[in-house]
C-alpha cells in the first residue's frame, strides 16, 4: 500500500475579472475593464456606491452598484474611506467578487481571466491523514473566489501537457475528476504515476 500523494494548489486572481455588455457609446457589446475607482454619491441622507468600469474602446464609463439608498451609518467607516480613497485592495476585493456580478447579472468574460497558481505544502503527517490508496496520487485545487474556469483549461497548465493528451489521459482512465468547471475545492484523481513528478 502506497500512501496517497496528495499535491494541493490554490487559484486567486491577479486583477479584477472584464465584464461584457453593451456599450452605449459603441452601440454593441465590448469588454469593459475595471477603473480600480469608486463613484460616491450622497443623495440626502442616503448614499450610493458604485465600481467604476470603463470600455476598453471608447471610455464609456458603467457603473456597477454596490450600495444604493444607504444611510452612512450602516457602512464600516474603514470601509467608507476605502471608496472615498479609491483603495486598491478594495477595488479588487469587489472586482472579484463573484457574489457581486451574480448580484448585478453582470457577465464575465470568462477568456480573459487572470489568475495565479500558488502550490501549496503539505507535512508528512499531512499526507498520511488523506489516507491510504493503492498506486493513487491526487490533486486538489482550492478555488475559494469560485474563479468560472474549465478544469480541462486548468489541468494542462498544472501538468504542463497538451489538451488533447489530456483527453487521452482521461479516455484512458488515467485521470478523472467531477464537474466542467472548478468547484471551490476540486479533486483529480489519477493512478500511479499519470501525473508528472513536477506538479
Amino acid at each position: 500500500m502506497d500512501y496517497l500523494k496528495t499535491i494541493e494548489y490554490r487559484i486567486t486572481p491577479a486583477k479584477a475579472y472584464t465584464i461584457i455588455r453593451n456599450c452605449s457609446g459603441c452601440g454593441k457589446k465590448e469588454q469593459f475593464i475595471s477603473t480600480g475607482n469608486f463613484r460616491v454619491n450622497a443623495n440626502g441622507r442616503q448614499l450610493d456606491v458604485w465600481l467604476v468600469y470603463q470600455c476598453e474602446k471608447c471610455k464609456h464609463t458603467y457603473n456597477l452598484p454596490i450600495f444604493e439608498r444607504i444611510s452612512p451609518e450602516k457602512i464600516e467607516k474603514s470601509l467608507y474611506q476605502a471608496f472615498l480613497s479609491n483603495d486598491e485592495e478594495a477595488a479588487l476585493k469587489y472586482g472579484t467578487d463573484i457574489n457581486f456580478f451574480i448580484k448585478n447579472r453582470a457577465e464575465i468574460d470568462t477568456e480573459r481571466l487572470e489568475y495565479t497558481v500558488e502550490k501549496l505544502d503539505m507535512s508528512k503527517a499531512e499526507q498520511a491523514e488523506a489516507g491510504k490508496y493503492d498506486g493513487e496520487r491526487v490533486i486538489v485545487v482550492h478555488n475559494p473566489y469560485r474563479l468560472p474556469i474549465r478544469t480541462d483549461k486548468l489541468l494542462p497548465e498544472l501538468l504542463n501537457i497538451s489538451r488533447s493528451q489530456l483527453k487521452k489521459m482521461i479516455k484512458e482512465e488515467k485521470i478523472s475528476y467531477e464537474g466542467v468547471s472548478l468547484s471551490e475545492e476540486t479533486v483529480i484523481r489519477s493512478r500511479l504515476n499519470a501525473f508528472p513528478e513536477k506538479c
